[in-house]
This record gives structure tokens, sequence and C-alpha cells, in this order.
């Protein structure tokens, strides 16, 4: 049991090593990274977006054999322990540990599923608004408003406390 938590939190390890050590390419002569690489997916220019959504995606699907590899092994190391201690699954195990009830994740994926036709109209809306004709997934996270208003802490605050005030 000790040496499958030890296996996992290796496991895990790896991973997260793997994730910062991804080459994304540049773009315009600067380096794509894990820290700047949002900025250039939500870039008003649809070519900046491309480039940066390619480049990440060719960063993955080169290194897709060792993510398979972790995540395969993360599974069954995972498979393991809830075995030995006694759940039906790893689902089981995993919401027990961080004290989640599973009813609240089926209802949540029951619901999320029902909803997707209504996303599919809001993104269906959004590009139609943003004057895109063939919309691509790196064309998803497009803003459609441009802030550029800049406020200082004090002038901030009571926006935000009256913007989260409905939320309780």
């Amino acid at each position: 049991m000790n040496d499958n938590i030890l296996l996992k939190n290796k496991y895990l390890v790896e991973y997260n090593k793997l994730i910062s050590s991804m080459d994304f390419g540049s773009i315009n002569g600067i380096a794509l990274n894990n820290s700047n690489v949002s900025s250039y997916l939500v870039d008003k220019n649809r070519d900046t977006r491309m480039i940066s959504f390619d480049n990440i995606n060719n960063a993955y699907i080169k290194m897709e054999d060792k993510y398979f590899d972790l995540f395969n092994n993360l599974v069954n190391v995972k498979k393991d322990i809830s075995s030995c201690n006694k759940y039906n699954s790893v689902l089981e195990s995993e919401l027990f540990n961080e004290d989640i009830n599973e009813k609240l994740i089926t209802n949540l994926i029951s619901s999320v599923n029902k909803k997707i036709p209504l996303m599919n109209r809001y993104l269906d809306l959004k590009m139609k608004y943003l004057n895109i004709d063939n919309p691509r997934m790196y064309d998803i996270n497009l803003s459609m408003v441009d802030i550029t208003d800049k406020y200082e802490i004090d002038k901030a605050m009571p926006i935000i406390n009256k913007a989260l005030y409905i939320l309780g």
C-alpha cells in the first residue's frame, strides 16, 4: 500500500516536471511558456491565436506517449490503492478523500450534459457577434469586450464589492 502511494506521488511529480518543461516554441521572437501563453491565446489577432494554439497542441502531441504512460500508470496505481482500501472505484476513493458526495458529481455531470446545447448556442452567437465565420478552438477564448480601464485599488474595491454583493 505504501509503495503504491509512493508510486502515485512519483508519477504526479513526473507529470508536473513534464508540464513545466514543455517547449511551446515561440511567436514573434518571444518564447511561449506556461506563464505567458494564455495572453497569446486571447490575442485579438487571429493568426497569433492560431500559431500559439498550434504550437501548444504540437508540443503536447510530441509528448503524447509520455503523457499516456504517466496517465495509465497513475490510473493503475489509483485502482490498486482504491482496491486495497475496499472502495468500489477510483472515483469513490477520490471523492471520499476530498469529502465530496458521489451524487453531487453525478448530478453535476448530468446537469452539464443537459446544458451542452445551450453552450453550443452561446458559442454560435459569440462567433457571430465577433464576425468569425469558421470558428476554431483558438477562437473560443476571445473576449467579446475590450476592457482597457485601469483603477487604483482604493477606487476598484467599491466596484468589486458591488459586483460581488449578489453572491453574499
